[in-house]
């Protein structure tokens, strides 16, 4: 199964996360078990420019993982603006084993993961902070661009907003190494979002 052959390659590749990536890993951990604890629940919400790349594949990845922590934890994801979900993302989820549907075509489809292990009810599409599927509190929001972090307004919902910024692969698009770029840039949120959901474990 095209999945379990991923969590096993995201395990490898957890080997090479840099010390001071592990370092904001374990911050945004702590302060997830501090919110759950203190709250009685936590909420993640991933953000970027366009909740079209990074912050959705964030959301898809903490899920997929968090499913071994027996935490009640749910990722969702937002941008300062509204667009849609990437399809070269969407093209790279699919090649791990992610398969993204959606019923009915849109300049801003919704998506949802079919045939997974475990029960996903999530919808995936873009959206901003304040949508209303988006949480209302007890939230950390982890900021996955610069530009989102420099330019997102306040978010109420949050306990704490801390950043987390992955390379863009949209400056791939168009060229030879696209499919490439995309599927290197779901990996290495994939091995940061089972570090952080092991950490989790481990700490919780």
């Amino acid at each position: 199964m095209k999945i379990s052959k991923f969590n096993t390659q995201i395990q490898k590749k957890i080997e090479n996360i840099a010390p001071e990536r592990k370092s904001i890993l374990h911050n945004i951990a702590r302060k997830i078990i501090t919110t759950f604890y203190g709250d009685g629940q936590c909420n993640v919400l991933f953000v970027c420019t366009h909740n079209s790349r990074r912050s959705q594949a964030s959301q898809l990845l903490f899920n997929h993982f968090i499913q071994s922590c027996h935490l009640e934890i749910k990722a969702f994801s937002a941008g300062t603006e509204a667009t849609c979900f990437n399809q070269s993302m969407i093209h790279a989820a699919s090649y791990f084993g992610f398969d993204l549907t959606t019923d009915k075509e849109s300049l801003n489809p919704i998506y949802e993961l079919q045939n997974q292990p475990y029960q996903d009810s999530m919808q995936y599409f873009s959206k901003v902070v304040d949508h209303k599927i988006n949480p209302k509190k007890s939230t950390v929001a982890i900021m996955v661009c610069n530009d989102a972090d420099k330019n997102c307004p306040i978010i109420s919902s949050a306990n704490y907003r801390l950043p987390l910024p992955f390379q863009d692969p949209k400056s791939s698009d168009g060229k030879q190494h696209e499919a490439a770029t995309y599927q290197a840039s779901f990996v290495e949120i994939g091995a940061e979002m089972l570090y952080l959901v092991n950490y989790l474990n481990a700490h919780k």
